[in-house]
């Protein structure tokens, strides 16, 4: 997906039915600090990421690989809508690539 492409299925299923809790990211933000984050699950739910400056996202679904596959479209669209000064950093890892890597390693 491209940027505008992301802020369409943004709207769609996220801001336009008040569900980017964008406050409660705030509320975990003031009382444990900009931190990294890891999102288990995560499937195309980005709306961590306009409130931590660093968020690792992990799913397997194939909505998740489309939409948050591309990092630079991904950090591109953050800055648009961000709570924060810093460039966001946002990385996505596929479950099922991501254990395949590990093993390689592991056996090497």
């Amino acid at each position: 997906m491209n940027s505008i492409q992301i802020k369409q299925y943004y709207w769609k299923f996220y801001e336009s039915i008040g569900f980017e809790r964008t406050g409660l990211f705030e509320c975990l933000r003031n009382e444990f600090g900009d931190g990294s984050v890891l999102y288990p699950g995560s499937s195309s739910h980005i709306s961590h990421s306009l409130v931590f400056s660093n968020v690792i996202y992990v799913d397997r679904s194939e909505v998740s690989e489309d939409v948050l596959g591309d990092e630079a479209v991904m950090v591109e669209f953050v800055e648009l809508k961000k709570k924060y000064r810093r460039r966001p950093d946002i990385r996505f890892r596929d479950v099922y690539t991501y254990s395949v890597l590990q093993r390689k390693r592991n056996i090497n």
